[in-house]
């Protein structure tokens, strides 16, 4: 049964501030707090995937009943 993102809908990176186009990690970082991070950070400043540490979100190609991006967890 796939698992899907359940808060706001995040649009940009917590710590670069780009914008969020296909993935996401909702993680722990080395930095302090959990984080929603684009790819590029996740890989500096991510601790992984998994209980604890970060799960990964994809954009799915069907839309919401209300039609907004669904993010599904992909991994973690």
């Amino acid at each position: 049964m796939p698992k899907f993102w359940g808060g706001p809908i995040p649009s940009t990176c917590n710590s670069c501030h780009a914008d969020l186009t296909d993935t996401f990690v909702d993680g722990a970082t080395t930095v302090g707090p959990w984080m929603v991070l684009c790819p590029s950070c996740h890989s500096q400043v991510g601790v992984g995937l998994g209980i604890g540490r970060g799960q990964k979100y994809r954009k799915c190609p069907v839309l919401d009943s209300v039609g907004l991006p669904r993010w599904e967890k992909v991994a973690g």
